[in-house]
C-alpha cells in the first residue's frame, strides 16, 4: 500500500470531470503547481483589471447621474472631471477625499455631496481586492483530489502463479507488506488526534467512519458468549463506490458496500479439555468445531502460565501470542475454513473467526478484568522487582492459555437506482459474492463487469478479522503498546473492543488502499506474475478512474475559471463599448443630450482643448471625440508664469511678444544682459 501523495508521473494532468459535483460544476483542469501558480497570478491580475473596467463604468453612469444643465459651483464640475478622469478606484478614492478636504469649508453641503462617492470608492477597492486575493479559492475550493492515468493498472490474482516458492519468496511478503502498511494508517490516521498529519491526505476519504455499538447482544447463541448485552458491533453503513472509495463516475455507475461486524467474548465452560503432553507437560484443547486435524479447534501449551518473571530487569521478556480460525458458510452449510463451529456458533448469514490470544508470560501488576484478556489469578511466587523496597511485587496472569473470541462478520452490495436502493441480503462472503453476481447482472452487463473489476480490485483481498490478526500476529493489538519489559501494565475493561476496533479499521484501510494500488498497478517486479490487467473497456475506464487527494498538483473549478473569464469580459466588453454606444444612441453634439456632451468634454484632452480655446489658441477639430487636435503647425499657448502662484494660459498678445525677442536673439544675441534688461524682457 502506498499511502504517499501519487508522483507526476501517475496523475492525470488536463481536463477531466469530477462526478462529485456534477457534470457542469464537476469539469476540473489539474496542473502541475508549478503551472497551477502562474494560472492563478494571471486569473488575480486578470480580476484586478476588471475591478478596474467596473469602476469606468461606474463612473459613467454616477458622473450621468450627477449632470445638470444649470450653473453649478467648482465642486460639482471638479467632481464631474474626477468622474470622468480617475483610472481606477484607488485613484478616485484618494482624489474625492482631497477634494472633501480642499472644498469642506467654502462649498455648501461639501461631505454631502463626496461621501456617497467616497463610501461607492472604497466599496470598490475592497471588493475587487477581495475578489483579486481570494480568486486563488477557484483552485482550493475544489480540493486536492486528483485523477490517476492508470497506464500500469492491474490487480493481485494469487492464482495465476501456483508455484509455492514464488509465493512464500515474492507474494506473500508483498501482502504482508500491504498489510504492516494498513495497520501503521489505521494507528495514525483513524484517531481523531493523528487525522490532520500529512500521512493521512491520501485517499478521498482519510477514514472510513463506522457506528460502534458497545452494549450489543452475544452475536451467537447467548449460551456460548461470557455476555449478553456487553459486546460489539461496528456497521460500515453504506460505503459509496465513488465518495468513499474514490472510484469517479456518475450516479448511476455507482454501488454501496456495507459490512457488518459482530464480536463477542465467548465462555469456555464444557468447551476445554486438557491433554497430557508428558508428565511435566500439557496443553489445552478448545472445543469450538472440528479442525483440519483433529476434533478440537485450536491448542495451546499449559506450560506458557505461572512461569517466573522478572520485571524491569535481566530476565525473559514475553509478547502476546494471537492465534485466528475461521470458517465459511454456502448455502446454509459451511464449506470452507479451517474449521467447522459447533451448533451454537453457526451462522447461516455470516462468516466466523475465533481469534484465541495468549499472553503467555506476561505478568500483569494488578488484576485485569477486560473479557477477554481477563488476568486474575495471581502467580504463585511474588516476582522480583528492582527498585522497590522489599524488591519483591505480586503479579498476576491470564484465567486462560488461549483465550478465545467469536467474530460473525457480513458483508452487502447495494445498486443505487432512481426508484431507490437495491441490496443482496447481509450473508457472509461466498454467499455475497454469488447474490451481488445476479443482482448486478439483473441491471446491466457494464454493471455487473464493473462490480467484477472492483471485487479483483478490493473487495477479493479485503481481510476480515481474523486475517488480520493471522497476518499481523501479536503487531495486530494496541495492547502491545502497554508493555514494558515483561509487564503488561494496566489493560482497560474494554480493551478487548478497542481491539476488535482497530481491526476492522486495518481491514477499511486495507480495502482503501486497494483500489488506489490497483489503479497505480505494481512498482515491485517481482509481483508482475500475480498482476491481472484490465481486459474489456469497463475495466480499462475503472482504471482511470481512481481518485486520490494529493498536495503536489493543484486541480481547478473549469467552471469557475469560465465564469470568471465570460464575467470579467463581459464587464471589459461593455466598459470599453457602452460611451460609443450611447453617442451612437444620442447622437455626438447633440445639444439635447447635455450629460453625454458633459462627459465627453470633461475628458482630460477636451478640457486641454477648451483651455486653449479660451484663450483663442488653436483651431480644432473633432470637438465632441475622445481625442481633439488642430490644424498643422498651429501653436498653442505655454504657461504664464509671471505669478507662480497662480499659472494660467499665456495670451496672445504675450506670445506675438515672446516671439519677437526670440527671433530677434536668435538673430543677434546680445554680448551680455543686464539684470534690469532681463526683468523688462
Amino acid at each position: 500500500m502506498n499511502t504517499s501523495p501519487s508522483d507526476s508521473n501517475g496523475v492525470h494532468l488536463g481536463l477531466w470531470t469530477n462526478w462529485s459535483r456534477g457534470p457542469i460544476f464537476g469539469a476540473t483542469l489539474t496542473l502541475t503547481q508549478s503551472n497551477a501558480n502562474l494560472l492563478i497570478a494571471f486569473v488575480s491580475f486578470f480580476v484586478t483589471y476588471v475591478g478596474t473596467r467596473f469602476w469606468r463604468i461606474a463612473c459613467l453612469v454616477l458622473h450621468f447621474i450627477y449632470s445638470s444643465r444649470a450653473p453649478r459651483d467648482g465642486l460639482y464640475h471638479q467632481r464631474q472631471a474626477i468622474l470622468r478622469n480617475a483610472s481606477s478606484a484607488e485613484d478616485g478614492l484618494y482624489t474625492v477625499l482631497c477634494l472633501g478636504r480642499v472644498w469642506r469649508k467654502i462649498a455648501r453641503h461639501t461631505w454631502y455631496r463626496i461621501v456617497p462617492l467616497v463610501v461607492f470608492a472604497a466599496m470598490c477597492v475592497a471588493g475587487w481586492t477581495l475578489a483579486a486575493g481570494f480568486s486563488s479559492k477557484i483552485s482550493t475550493a475544489v480540493g486536492n483530489e486528483v485523477l490517476l492515468i492508470g497506464a500500469n493498472c492491474g490487480a493481485l490474482d494469487s492464482d495465476l502463479d501456483n508455484e509455492t516458492s514464488d509465493n512464500e519468496l515474492f507474494y506473500n511478503p508483498y501482502t504482508a507488506r500491504q498489510l504492516q502498511s494498513a495497520g501503521t494508517y489505521a494507528q495514525q490516521c483513524y484517531s481523531q488526534d493523528m487525522g490532520d498529519s500529512q500521512y493521512c491526505t491520501t485517499y478521498v476519504q482519510r477514514s472510513l467512519n463506522s457506528t460502534v455499538i458497545t452494549n450489543a447482544s452475544c452475536p451467537f447463541d447467548k449460551t456460548i458468549c461470557q455476555s449478553d448485552d456487553a459486546n460489539i458491533i461496528v456497521d460500515t453503513g453504506y460505503l459509496d463506490s465513488h465518495a468513499h472509495f474514490g472510484l469517479n463516475a456518475p450516479e448511476h455507475e455507482r454501488f454501496q458496500y456495507r459490512r457488518v461486524l459482530h464480536c463477542a467474548p465467548l465462555t469456555t465452560v464444557n468447551y476445554t479439555t486438557q491433554r497430557n503432553v508428558s508428565s511435566d507437560r500439557s496443553s489445552t484443547r478448545y472445543m469450538y468445531g472440528p479442525g483440519l486435524i483433529g476434533n478440537w479447534t485450536y491448542e495451546y501449551t499449559n506450560d506458557s502460565m505461572f512461569e517466573f518473571a522478572v520485571i524491569n530487569g535481566s530476565g525473559p521478556i514475553f509478547d502476546y501470542q494471537l492465534g485466528m480460525k475461521d470458517a465459511y458458510p454456502a448455502n446454509g452449510s459451511f464449506y470452507a475454513g479451517s474449521f467447522v463451529p459447533v451448533q451454537e456458533l453457526q451462522r447461516a448469514d455470516a462468516d466466523v473467526n475465533l481469534i484465541f490470544i495468549s499472553a503467555n508470560k506476561l505478568a500483569y501488576t494488578a488484576p485485569i478484568n477486560d473479557s477477554w484478556f481477563k488476568a486474575t489469578t495471581p502467580f504463585p511466587k511474588t516476582v522480583s522487582r528492582p527498585g522497590t523496597r522489599s524488591g519483591k511485587i505480586k503479579v498476576y496472569g491470564q484465567d486462560q492459555p488461549a483465550s478465545p473470541m467469536g467474530c460473525a462478520t457480513q458483508e452487502q452490495l447495494c445498486l443505487r437506482l432512481p426508484e431507490g436502493r437495491r441490496c443482496t441480503p447481509l450473508s457472509g462472503v461466498v454467499d455475497s459474492l454469488a447474490a451481488t453476481t445476479e443482482l448486478f447482472a439483473s441491471h446491466s452487463e457494464d454493471m455487473l463487469r464493473r462490480y467484477k473489476w472492483a471485487f479483483s480490485a478490493g473487495f477479493k483481498w479485503n481481510p476480515s478479522v481474523g486475517s488480520v490478526v493471522n497476518g499481523l500476529g501479536a503487531g495486530a493489538l494496541m495492547a502491545k503498546l502497554l508493555l514494558t519489559a515483561g509487564s503488561a501494565g494496566q489493560v482497560p475493561d474494554n480493551q478487548w473492543q478497542i481491539e476488535v476496533k482497530h481491526w476492522h479499521d486495518i481491514s477499511m484501510t486495507s480495502l482503501q488502499a486497494a483500489f488506489v494500488d490497483t489503479a497505480k498497478g505494481p512498482t515491485d517486479q517481482a509481483i508482475l506474475p500475480w498482476v491481472q490487467r484490465p481486459n474489456n473497456t469497463v475495466e480499462t475506464l475503472m482504471c482511470n478512474s481512481q481518485k486520490i487527494n494529493s498536495t503536489q498538483f493543484a486541480s481547478f473549478s473549469v467552471f469557475g475559471l469560465l465564469l470568471t473569464y465570460v464575467l470579467g469580459g463581459l464587464i471589459m466588453l461593455t466598459s470599453y463599448t457602452l460611451e460609443p454606444l450611447i453617442a451612437c444612441i444620442s447622437g455626438r453634439g447633440n445639444a439635447k443630450h447635455y450629460s453625454q456632451m458633459e462627459w465627453c468634454v470633461n475628458e482630460t484632452l477636451q478640457l486641454q482643448r477648451l483651455a486653449h480655446e479660451m484663450r483663442g489658441r488653436g483651431t480644432w477639430a473633432r470637438a465632441t471625440e475622445f481625442i481633439p487636435f488642430t490644424k498643422p503647425r498651429e501653436e498653442l499657448a505655454p504657461l504664464d508664469l509671471s505669478d507662480p502662484g497662480h499659472p494660467v494660459l499665456l495670451e496672445e498678445k504675450h506670445m506675438v511678444q515672446s516671439r519677437t525677442l526670440d527671433s530677434e536673439w536668435s538673430s543677434s544675441p546680445p554680448s551680455s544682459v543686464d539684470h534690469a534688461d532681463k526683468e523688462k524682457v
